[in-house]
């Protein structure tokens, strides 16, 4: 199909890729017919819902292409150096949107990065306190644990007194 010039694909129900995306895919698929200069699509859901703007984007889609006509309205070089510009436009368009986009993640990421160093450090600041109040709580317990012992010694000091008096008092 090299040579083929003419192509008419009126009423083929050829439409765009989606109901969001203003786009009809099928058009590039054409790129590859070299001498394809009249292109005829009337009749599509895709042409007819984008009449006024589809010989544009038949130039915009193809415009490696030397085109006579689209939809059988000549293409005139004012035609073609507007779909030129359109398609500069849409790139340069993409090309920032895709920018932006790389800046808001890395500024995303960055945020996102600041959060999780400051939830460690929270988290590393936590775990001092938790050391801090379990070593305090072991030096309690060992001094309570020390004044258990010393009480209880006490205790038996105090007993063992008391028994003594008691068995001097019974000697005497």
């Amino acid at each position: 199909l090299p040579a083929l010039t003419y192509l008419n694909l009126r009423e083929n129900k050829i439409d765009k890729d989606g109901p969001e995306i203003d786009k009809c895919s099928e058009l590039e698929k054409l790129a590859p017919l070299k001498s394809l200069c009249k292109l005829n699509m009337q009749g599509n859901p895709y042409s007819d819902a984008v009449e006024d703007t589809f010989k544009r984007e038949v130039l915009i889609a193809l415009d490696m292409l030397q085109w006579q006509s689209v939809n059988k309205d000549e293409v005139a070089e004012e035609d073609k150096t507007e779909a030129k510009e359109e398609k500069l436009a849409r790139i340069k368009a993409a090309e920032e949107a895709a920018e932006e986009a790389r800046l808001a993640a890395e500024e995303a990421a960055k945020k996102a990065k600041e959060e999780a160093d400051k939830a460690a450090a929270d988290a590393a600041a936590l775990q001092k306190q938790l050391t801090d109040a379990i070593a305090n709580l072991e030096a309690e317990l060992k001094a309570a644990q020390a004044a258990k012992a010393a009480a209880e010694d006490a205790a038996k000091i105090a007993e063992k007194k008391a028994e003594e008096e008691s068995e001097c008092r019974e000697d005497a």
